[in-house]
């Protein structure tokens, strides 16, 4: 590898590990390539500018992610069929490999890394018990443990295949159940919740083979920074809590608590020799399969990566879980300024929709309109007479929404910015482009957030646009696009007579000016 930062590609870049490896990369320095199906899945990352590149495609359509991977030195692999028939978890994860580890030959990328799982392992083969290593066999029952296992196992297979022949340096990377401060499911792998009990099939002392998302990506980069080239490394937390740990640990930090139902294990001895009995063809019989899989407790080695990469965890399980729960129960106070059709269409789902957000005051010119909002949706607001008070009585906010008329963005904003609020402001920012840039220094010096919606920055012909733009020797007066996805704005017109001599975009329900 060269001195200077190689280009970093991540396909399924929008995902859980992949949104975390994104922030991550870009955050210690790398232009990072994105590819995704739908670039409105990251489109929080698009303040990152000219480090991000997005590549929007599927991840079997060859002429797309050839794209994609010309523009990148190393390529990290984590996207895989999730949902749907066979056909579409086979293209994503069989079809899409096959032919992302041929572009890669083609293009001479230097190192690819292809996330594969703990779960792909036959652990009802021969000395498991003693610890799962990487020459433990991989699952033969594959048409048993359902789609996605089936085309990771698949998926694998496919990369390492190749291990011998393909001439770019290839690691697999098989993670155990990854765990982040903004998992949704602290508890996951411990058992059913209903109803605030978790139902364990008896394994109170089963181990959870967990390793936290920073650990995951320390991994990635010594596997990137390495010279190692077919090999394959377990990445699971030596830790590895048991399931009764877990449950008391979440139950130490949650505000909501979780009772433990074990299930008896001995009523599952059975099972053992309907498994061997039965044939595993039977619907039946693929049940108790897989009922025999949770019974299994299993300790997963990941001493090969520490000795080859020096890889070693450093998150302890008792501070991940913390982590998790405060992000789960966390609560989030924010302030509405302006409660019409871009609020109750765009922000008010979303806030309805999420327990831990709590709006604790609303304001709009039009005093019928803020009660009335209040009395349907939002009964535990307060209501304020004047946009004023907002000064005057200091709230204790995370930041504040201003869906207000365009024209009167920049003030509102340039006042809330100097009493420290943080903002969230739908498009435009402002009118005009000296008032953006006035916003944005008055933000670094009060040191707040300051956020502006935008849907289509990364949609193709604005990225067309903003690269013209950047162009030396053209001198561009205006530019106007129109999304021919949703109804005509009636007051189109009058915008454009307002701003005719500001660069516009004009996109589908809004205009943003940059």
């Amino acid at each position: 590898m060269s001195e200077s930062k190689p280009k970093i590609g991540i396909t399924g870049a929008n995902g859980f590990i992949g949104k975390h490896f994104l922030e991550k990369f870009l955050k210690d320095g790398f232009v990072v390539n994105a590819y995704v199906r739908n670039a409105k899945t990251i489109d929080s990352f698009s303040q990152e500018g000219t480090r991000l590149n997005v590549f929007e495609g599927d991840i079997a359509d060859k002429d797309k992610l050839a794209e994609f991977v010309k523009e990148s030195d190393v390529v990290i692999h984590l996207a895989a069929g999730t949902k749907g028939r066979w056909e579409d978890y086979y293209n994503a994860t069989v079809l899409g490999s096959t032919i992302l580890l041929e572009l890669c030959e083609k293009h001479n990328v230097k190192k690819l890394i292809y996330m594969s799982s703990i779960g792909n392992y036959d652990i009802f083969a021969r000395g498991v018990r003693r610890g799962l290593k990487e020459n433990t066999p991989l699952e033969p029952c594959l048409d048993l443990r359902g789609w996605y296992a089936k085309s990771k196992v698949l998926g694998e297979q496919i990369i390492t295949s190749k291990f011998k022949l393909s001439p770019i340096e290839t690691v697999v990377l098989r993670a155990g159940l990854v765990y982040a401060p903004n998992m949704k499911a602290p508890i996951m792998g411990c058992g059913i919740v209903i109803k605030g009990r978790c139902i364990n099939l008896g394994m109170r002392k089963k181990r959870i083979p967990f390793v936290h998302i920073d650990d995951l990506y320390a991994a990635v980069k010594l596997a990137m920074q390495s010279n190692k080239k077919g090999e394959v490394y377990n990445v699971v937390s030596d830790e590895q809590p048991e399931v009764r740990k877990i449950l008391k640990l979440y139950n130490k930090f949650s505000p909501v608590k979780v009772k433990p139902f074990y299930v008896p294990r001995i009523l599952f001895v059975g099972n053992w020799l309907l498994n061997r009995v039965i044939s595993k063809k039977t619907r039946f019989g693929r049940y108790n399969f897989l009922l025999c899989r949770t019974q299994r407790n299993i300790y997963y080695s990941s001493e090969k990566i520490m000795v080859d990469l020096g890889w070693k965890p450093k998150v302890d399980f008792k501070t991940t879980m913390k982590q998790m729960v405060e992000y789960k129960y966390k609560k989030v106070s924010i302030g509405i300024i302006g409660c019409g059709f871009a609020f109750k269409t765009l922000h008010l789902p979303v806030i309805l929709g999420d327990s831990r957000i709590k709006v604790k005051v609303i304001y709009d010119r039009d005093e019928k309109v803020a009660r009335e909002v209040k009395k349907e949706f939002l009964k535990n607001a307060e209501t304020l007479d004047k946009i004023e008070d907002f000064k005057k009585n200091k709230h204790e906010l995370d930041f504040v929404v201003i869906s207000t008329p365009p024209d009167t963005h920049f003030k509102i904003a340039k006042d809330l910015i100097q009493e420290k609020y943080n903002l969230l402001i739908e498009k435009p920012l402002t009118l005009n482009y000296s008032e953006a840039e006035e916003l944005d220094e008055l933000s670094k010096k009060s040191g707040v957030k300051v956020c502006v919606v935008n849907n289509y920055r990364f949609r193709k012909n604005v990225l067309g646009l903003k690269s013209a733009l950047q162009s030396d020797g053209l001198d561009i007066r205006s530019i106007a696009v129109k999304f021919y996805s949703g109804p005509v704005i009636t007051s189109a017109g009058d915008w454009r007579d307002k701003l005719k001599d500001m660069l516009l975009y004009e996109m589908a329900y809004h205009f943003i000016d940059i």
